[in-house]
């Protein structure tokens, strides 16, 4: 009677190993393919030195801003179509006062 019972239990907890590990391979496969970088920069900038020429030469650059963080030293700006991101983080990284550029994602949980 013991043989019966013994195969048939480790047979379940082998497929459930065997699901649980799918299912979690399938889980980071899909939040990876859900990022989706934008062509938008999160600048953040020295608090003491302000951001007043930050919005100067953002705007000479052609970016937009689209937001102004409240509780951190950042700004949000879309970078025009006819400049590439790798350009305006250059462009951005170069400007005194500016601590990090980052680009922005866009991430999809479903």
């Amino acid at each position: 009677m013991r043989k019966y019972l013994t195969l048939p239990i480790s047979l379940v907890i082998t497929l459930l190993q065997t699901a649980c590990t799918n299912q979690k391979n399938q889980s980071q496969t899909t939040v990876s393919q859900n990022v989706q970088k934008t062509k938008s920069l999160i600048i953040y900038y020295d608090a003491k030195q302000g951001k007043d020429v930050l919005l100067k030469k953002a705007a000479s650059f052609g970016a937009e801003i689209f937001y102004d963080y409240k509780n951190i030293n950042a700004i949000a700006v879309k970078i025009p179509n006819e400049k590439t991101v790798e350009d305006a983080e250059k462009y951005f990284g170069s400007i005194p006062g500016v601590l990090s550029v980052t680009q922005d994602k866009a991430v999809s949980l479903y």
